[in-house]
């Protein structure tokens, strides 16, 4: 069984592997048996509320568990997992697999049903009649002995061994890849070739595509563990920092037009930039963000909750959504449709944490100020009406607890509630912003599992988790447990952003050739990502001219896609741009000294040598014969027209699918 083992693994892991794997023997005999054990040792599926259609529980969210919720159980019914509709209620089994007209829930939503269900309301609609018959006909209930799981913190499947903190990640990465794909039946691609990697990686890391002069480097390397050092390198320079300081200004604080100047100006991007440039623990970004105190050096943090200019609401749904990688915004009127564990109340309780603060400008700068009193307003629940206390809380933490005044709204403010702080706003003594970052924030399992997903997604082409800001319980992860092993050991790390980045940049789901065989979530192949609208303007601004970001910049972020967007579209606007947009065009005259020095100087004599050139300068590889073969054609039927050919067969490599996507 070992031998089949590392057979599989030499197989899957390529050349660039074993040195690495080599040198870890130990662990790898270790991980092999434990990890084979799987195979037989692995306890049933542990169900929960993933297992219900999202139609269906639609359907229950807007029309039963007003009442049939954990918390009021009517009849002894919870409609919100299988588990609990398995077992019934005071009246017995609600629903009889297979049998929707001898089932109790259906026979009560009928018009003539006594009684009458869901009460007070109006009929169910066909649509969600058919929803719920169709459902019953065909559902399969869990068994009896399944263990129930309803927490955002556990996994949709469980195994008996996980990997002990410590192990290299990309071996794990590897051995749980692997292993998933031969329990899927599918075949894992081979490694993609040099000149494929080195351009995937200046793209990934760099934001960029490498020069010509970079990828020769790389390529003439004879170092057989090359691409581990050129991941090290990479990955631990300034421009690497820059990139994904502008990545992840865009993923916190998405593209706003005139935003960008006013984040450089005020320090918040050179903070994200320094902060991946030292590697600080992303715990403690997180905290200084969310905290939002400065001092007279250091106040770039700040800008985070200051552009959101005292919408806390919009405050509330972005920490969420950044930090967390759960969108709570539809949990705003009621208990989350789709994913019963999120409930209004984390909704309102996160925005209760910042409801007090207000931007204003200090001695040192800008400030966040927080007042010591008032964010008591209740909220009401859009499906029962009544209306609910705001308690300090989110998301399975415990509840912060908080003197609560008589009469809120005629407490007065006090300057015995504050602490004075010379040249930055006062602080109060009892500061919910405070209690949120050291109480709810300080090592909630989901800020490692949602920055592991992130960087998984950056790296792969989606998320373990996918949409990244969706981890919740309608969002299976496509591997649990490996999610669950690379959050834990992320955080024993101290949340070390290179050293999980080096990590998924080894890994060979990373470094295989993207074929789009296979499931794509299953990563037995590279993934075809779309370059964000940074790494577009930072690659067309090395071809053409540094300026092109400086005079286009701001337009092409309008038109070129989200980062890590759940669906990745091709609109007519970006059509238009690129073909018509008149500063676009100025770039590629050679009369402007726009179009780059190994352009401008193609031998006209040498039309190969010049089509060569330039697909190696637009797309890191040489043409193709169909290729060659149809641009000298043009070259050589408008030699008198020299530079307007070769402009317009520029302006056709760099605006195609095969420049506008890493693969």
């Amino acid at each position: 069984m070992l031998n089949s083992f590392f057979l599989t693994s030499d197989a899957a892991f390529g050349p660039q592997h074993r040195t690495r794997l080599a040198s870890k023997t130990r662990e790898i005999l270790f991980c092999a048996v434990a990890f084979l054990s799987m195979q037989w040792s692995a306890p049933g599926r542990s169900l929960s509320a993933d297992d219900l259609p999202s139609d269906v529980k639609t359907v229950f969210a807007e029309n039963c568990v007003r009442c049939h919720k954990a918390e009021k159980k009517s009849g002894g019914l919870v409609l919100e997992a299988p588990e609990s509709i398995v077992a019934g209620g005071k009246s017995g089994a609600a629903i009889i697999p297979g049998a929707p007209g001898d089932s109790l829930l259906w026979k009560l939503v009928q018009p003539e049903g006594k009684p009458h269900m869901p009460p007070g309301k109006k009929q169910l609609d066909n649509s969600q009649l058919a929803t719920l018959k169709s459902w019953i006909e065909h559902w399969e209930p869990p068994k009896p002995e399944a263990k129930p799981t309803t927490s955002l913190q556990e996994s949709a499947r469980i195994t008996s061994w996980l990997p002990p903190p410590g192990v290299d990640p990309t071996l794990v990465i590897d051995l749980y890849i692997a292993h998933g794909c031969r329990e899927r039946g599918v075949e894992q691609g081979p490694l993609c070739s040099d000149a494929e990697f080195i351009r995937r990686l200046y793209l990934d890391v760099f934001g960029r595509i490498p020069s010509l002069r970079e990828r020769q480097a790389f390529l003439n390397e004879t170092n057989s563990n090359k691409r581990d050092l050129w991941i090290e390198r990479l990955s631990e320079s300034p421009e690497c920092a820059e990139h994904l300081a502008a990545l992840w200004d865009t993923m916190l604080l998405g593209r706003s037009e005139g935003k960008l100047e006013e984040r450089t100006a005020k320090g918040w991007h050179d903070y994200l930039k320094t902060a991946f440039q030292q590697n600080r623990p992303w715990n403690k970004v997180a905290e200084e963000v969310l905290l939002a105190r400065g001092d007279s050096k250091q106040r770039g943090h700040i800008w985070f909750l200051y552009e959101q200019s005292n919408k806390h609401q919009e405050i509330a749904e972005s920490i969420s959504r950044g930090f967390f990688g759960v969108d709570i915004a539809c949990a705003q009127c009621h208990d989350h449709p789709v994913s019963p564990e999120i409930k209004q109340a984390h909704y309102w309780g996160l925005v209760g944490f910042y409801r007090r603060g207000r931007n204003e400008g200090v001695p040192n700068g800008i400030a966040v100020a927080e007042s010591a009193i008032g964010g008591f307003e209740d909220y009401a629940n859009a499906l029962t009406g009544e209306t609910e206390t705001l308690e300090l809380t989110f998301l399975k933490a415990k509840t912060v607890e908080e003197q609560r005044p008589e009469d809120p709204a005629k407490q007065k403010d006090d300057d015995d509630f504050y602490v004075e702080v010379d040249k930055e706003a006062r602080r109060p003594k009892f500061s919910r912003r405070e209690k949120f970052v050291t109480e709810i924030l300080r090592d909630h399992p989901l800020l490692a599992r949602a920055m592991v997903n992130r960087w998984w997604g950056l790296m792969l082409g989606r998320g373990l988790v996918h949409p990244v800001d969706k981890m919740d319980s309608g969002h299976p992860p496509s591997h649990p447990e490996l999610l669950d092993w690379l959050a834990e050991d992320y955080r024993q790390s101290g949340y070390d952003n290179r050293r999980l980045l080096q990590a998924l940049l080894r890994s060979h789901a990373y470094q295989s050739v993207a074929s789009g065989a296979g499931p794509p979530d299953s990563f037995a192949n590279g993934l075809v990502k779309p370059l964000s609208a940074e790494a577009l303007l930072r690659s067309w601004s090395q071809i053409l001219n540094p300026k092109l970001n400086q005079d286009l910049g701001s337009t092409i972020r309008q038109h070129f896609p989200e980062i890590l967007a759940e669906e990745e579209q091709t609109t007519l606007k970006q059509t238009l741009m690129l073909s018509n947009h008149s500063r676009w065009n100025e770039f590629f005259r050679f009369e402007s000294d726009s179009v780059g020095e190994s352009l401008r100087n193609l031998e006209r004599e040498n039309p190969e040598q010049a089509c060569t050139q330039i697909f190696l300068v637009a797309f890191g590889r040489e043409p193709t014969e169909a290729e060659m073969k149809k641009v000298v054609s043009i070259l050589k039927s408008k030699e008198t027209e020299w530079q307007r050919s070769v402009q317009q067969i520029l302006w056709a490599l760099l605006t195609s699918a095969e420049f506008r996507f890493n693969h």
